[in-house]
């Protein structure tokens, strides 16, 4: 009898420290933020993705009136910053940056020992931010002066044509490998240490083409170090009077974007992550925020938490197969 009711008595207790402990947790996240926030950047600073996530976080921490304090987490292909954000506590002050690579296509290139995170279950996807296009680059002395002919001998002479990558699995070696298996044309992988090495080798005539992010792009075609053949977003561009026609235009169906979704660990409070994607929407209707975007190269493009958490699932999905064809390990 003593027993049983001092077993009662435990567990009296146990449910009042946890009643207890709701009014305590509602009222920080009323207060949310009470503390500088950290962002979480998987890529080393001064890369394009650093570069998105400091324009995004300066007016944000205006915006919350709590420091965003920047932190760059490189490694693993972008998967250890990831892994950070994955295991971080989902209070509301440990944000970051998905991306296309990082969260649709690593989960395809690395093991489960390396890639310690799930796209779908470890996240809570907070807005869609920026799209960024690729341009199909080529070396200004290559004799092909639209897409067609790339793909006609790609076709006609299997292997010929050398192209570039910023290394197997990457961005770069996806969509080449994308636009073989939509048109037959095979041409030669030649993997680099990075996109910026990649495209001294366009530029050097070492190999003919690769797919380059427009904001990394736009600059050398400007400087006439590469000529653009063609573009992976859904309409035209000018680059200094020159229209850059869509791939879609002659591959119908071809479409590809370069996308950026903010992200928080799993269980985020919903009304955090409706003040996060609610702030982030004023945001990117800023004229100033959008001026800086695009001289960057990405779009804003904002989106719902559930419209980033479609664009995952749709993209996770698309690439596992492309994934899987082109035999791409990751490095």
């Amino acid at each position: 009898m003593l027993r049983a009711i001092m077993k009662r008595q435990v567990i009296a207790g146990v449910l009042a420290l946890s009643v207890g402990a709701i009014p305590q947790v509602q009222a920080q996240e009323a207060h949310w933020p009470s503390k500088p926030i950290k962002f979480i950047v998987s890529f080393p600073a001064g890369g394009p993705t650093d570069v998105l996530s400091r324009l995004i976080a300066l007016p944000l921490s205006k915006a919350l009136g709590q420091p965003i304090v920047v932190e760059n987490i490189p490694g693993v292909g972008g998967s250890l910053g990831l892994t950070t954000i994955a295991k971080a506590q989902p209070d509301g002050y440990t944000i970051g940056l998905g991306q296309m690579s990082t969260l649709t296509i690593n989960p395809h290139l690395y093991p489960a020992s390396s890639l310690k995170y799930d796209s779908l279950k470890d996240f809570t996807p907070v807005a869609h931010l920026v799209n960024a296009s690729n341009f199909l680059v080529v070396n200004p002395k290559a004799p092909y002066k639209s897409l067609a002919d790339l793909i006609k001998v790609g076709i006609s002479k299997p292997g010929e044509i050398a192209y570039a990558s910023g290394g197997s699995g990457t961005g770069s070696h996806l969509a080449t490998e994308l636009l073989s298996s939509m048109t037959g044309a095979k041409f030669l992988h030649v993997p680099y240490k990075g996109n910026a090495a990649a495209t001294l080798g366009v530029i050097g005539g070492d190999v003919t083409f690769m797919f380059s992010l427009a904001g990394d792009a736009i600059p050398q075609v400007k400087d006439g170090r590469v000529r653009a053949l063609a573009t992976t977003g859904r309409k035209r561009l000018e680059i200094d009077g020159v229209s850059i026609h869509p791939v879609s235009e002659t591959v119908p169906g071809f479409e590809l974007d370069n996308w950026a979704v903010l992200v928080a660990p799993a269980k985020l409070p919903r009304n955090i992550a409706n003040r996060l994607s609610d702030e982030i929407s004023k945001i990117l209707r800023a004229p100033e925020v959008v001026e800086q975007l695009t001289k960057q190269g990405w779009d804003a493009s904002y989106g719902t938490p559930e419209q980033a958490s479609q664009i995952i699932r749709r993209d996770l999905s698309r690439w596992e197969s492309i994934v899987k064809a082109s035999g791409a390990k990751a490095e």
